[in-house]
């Protein structure tokens, strides 16, 4: 619309199923016709989210997402009448290996966007959160965390899933009937892996904490992907910095882990550098943003469409150095 003379080549993808794992979207685009979807930078969902401290305003860039591992375990026993309890019973080995997980803490491990964001956090709320920012940043230290501020952005769950591995239980099956014990039970684990920790080493894992029971036990993949991250060095993040701050004065940008995941992982596996940069209002208060996030009558406010269209539109015309 606007008869702009680019420099380069500007890509549009509109792909659905998104939230189902993309193997018909994003993920089939990037396996499938790889040459259509290749190129050097790309913006994207899951960063541009206005975050409050002290009295800075802060714009998050979503550089790197937590590796992907949905996988099913299956626990097997023996049946018998629910009259005469027994040891093999499948679903009670499969709540003991549960409990275990649920309970595991895995190795702290920190990135540099995390470093970054905590130490930016700190600086902005002063001595309390400077205290608590020290021991985050210490590897060499890990345990419970103090309560945060109030004034703090970042839960102490959070921070927790920015710096470890970990894993949710979340969803459970077995028996067929009300007096019968059942022979196996499967149970669907959600992990999220930090930079640097493997599939493998969360088996192990797995294995060791399973103890007496991991004779006992099956696993099956059901959806997997690697950690995907974009420098913090190229012109590009530089540009969306510049970009932030030219329409936003007094606003800072900072990076940022995504503990969940988008397609950005697909393109970056064919050789992109993408960044989740998708900037919302700050008028509308957090609380009531994360509300429209995936709850019924799903929605962006206007000043955030606007602003969202605006910044990235902006950023592109200056990557591909348009001339009206």
């Amino acid at each position: 619309r606007l008869k702009l003379d680019f420099a380069g080549e500007l890509i549009l993808l509109a792909a659905s199923d998104e939230e189902q794992g993309s193997s018909y979207g994003a993920e089939w685009l990037c396996k499938t016709h790889p040459d259509k979807m290749r190129c050097d930078y790309v913006l994207n969902e899951g960063g541009g989210t206005p975050v409050a401290v002290g009295n800075k305003l802060f714009y998050t860039i979503d550089n790197v997402e937590k590796g992907l591992w949905w996988f099913r375990v299956r626990v097997k026993g023996t049946s018998g009448h629910g009259s005469i309890p027994h040891n093999d019973n499948a679903l009670a080995k499969a709540a003991y290996i549960i409990d275990r997980v649920a309970k595991h803490r895995f190795p702290k491990k920190l990135v540099p966007s995390v470093r970054e964001l905590i130490s930016k956090v700190a600086d902005a709320l002063g001595s309390d959160m400077k205290k608590i920012a020290i021991m985050i940043l210490d590897e060499s230290k890990d345990g419970d965390l103090p309560p945060m501020p109030a004034s703090s952005p970042l839960s102490a769950g959070l921070v927790n899933s920015l710096t470890h591995t970990g894993i949710s239980p979340t969803m459970i099956h077995a028996g067929v009937k009300e007096n019968v014990i059942p022979d196996s039970c499967e149970f669907v684990l959600d992990c999220r892996l930090v930079p640097g920790y493997t599939r493998e080493k969360v088996k192990e894992t797995l294995m060791e904490l399973a103890g007496e029971y991991k004779k006992d036990i099956e696993i099956e993949t059901i959806q997997m992907h690697d950690v995907s991250e974009s420098p913090l060095t190229n012109e590009f993040y530089k540009l969306i910095e510049q970009t932030t701050k030219e329409e936003l004065p007094g606003v800072e940008t900072v990076p940022f882990m995504l503990t969940g995941a988008t397609d950005s992982r697909f393109v970056r596996e064919i050789g992109a550098a993408a960044y989740g940069f998708c900037p919302m209002s700050n008028k509308m208060p957090a609380k009531e943003r994360e509300k429209l996030i995936h709850n019924d009558n799903e929605r962006i406010d206007l000043e955030s469409m606007e602003l969202g269209t605006k910044l990235i539109a902006k950023v592109s015309m200056k990557a591909l150095q348009a001339k009206a």
